[in-house]
């Protein structure tokens, strides 16, 4: 069983989240086959990687991210650019609404995740995912993209979020009772029974998916960043120098790297 704790103290929050925050980690170096799954999509990016000195880095990799993270979302990024992002398309959701017929049932959930996916798009790649745009036109999300639309990407990852959820209780208790065995029989058995779910090869095929299409970002933004004056968390990354002090411009399959997995780790918050 889940046992969970809730707290609303102001005393609380201070204890958890600054005065005693190493103490209070994710997986405290045992990730739980569910994380691993998440790895696959997201990397180990911010939200998804221990801190803390116990961590398998020593809370390194935690440490440089959150760091740079902290340059990102200042008051008036949120004030000016972010703020007119949510503001646009929080006007055409509402214009979608309305042109809905007063008896006709919506799907809030497909609704709001949309506006989420479109939203993030552009602050996060400055790039719109199409997600409103389909629904406008009467698209089923399920329906497959168009190879060079945005919608791969946020077609993708929201598939292989919905993937993850329906392996938590189907493919992952067999992947416990494989890693049961004892070494290297465990780890030859826990693959094979991954290999042969054919939830986890769509998995894997969405999850290509969504790399692919950010690394293509990543390239397509590192070219035009001297030309254009952006503000969307992909210019200000690439503007950002790592932790030996080699800008995120210069390409580099580690740099790529990091910054698509600290942007799937904000996609996924």
């Amino acid at each position: 069983s889940t046992q969970s704790t809730w707290a609303r103290s102001p005393a609380v929050a201070r204890h958890v989240l600054k005065d005693h925050f190493d103490n209070y980690v994710k997986f405290g170096g045992h990730p739980p086959l569910f994380m691993k799954l998440l790895w696959e999509l997201v990397g180990r990016g911010l939200l998804a990687h221990d801190h803390g000195p116990n961590a398998s880095d020593g809370g390194r990799l935690w440490k440089t991210q959150r760091q740079l993270a902290v340059t990102m979302f200042t008051r008036d990024k949120f004030r000016d650019y972010y703020h007119n992002v949510f503001e646009a398309n929080a006007a055409r959701l509402v214009g979608l609404l309305l042109r809905r017929g007063a008896a006709e049932r919506i799907d809030a959930v497909k609704l709001f995740s949309a506006f989420t996916m479109d939203t993030f798009g552009l602050i996060a790649y400055n790039s719109n995912m199409g997600m409103l745009e389909a629904m406008e036109r009467g698209i089923p999300a399920e329906v497959a993209p168009d190879p060079a639309s945005n919608r791969v990407y946020a077609h993708a990852f929201d598939r292989s979020l919905a993937l993850i959820g329906t392996m938590a209780t189907g493919l992952v208790p067999r992947l416990m009772l494989a890693g049961l065995l004892p070494p290297p029989l465990g780890a030859f058995a826990t693959q094979l029974a991954k290999w042969l779910s054919p939830l986890y090869r769509t998995y894997r095929q969405h999850t290509r998916a969504v790399h692919a299409r950010s690394v293509d970002f990543i390239a397509r933004r590192r070219a035009t960043l001297d030309a254009t004056e952006q503000e969307d968390l992909l210019s200000l990354f690439l503007k950002a120098n790592d932790e030996y002090n080699t800008p995120y411009l210069a390409p580099s399959k580690a740099h790529d790297m990091a910054l698509k997995n600290i942007l799937l780790s904000f996609m996924l918050a």
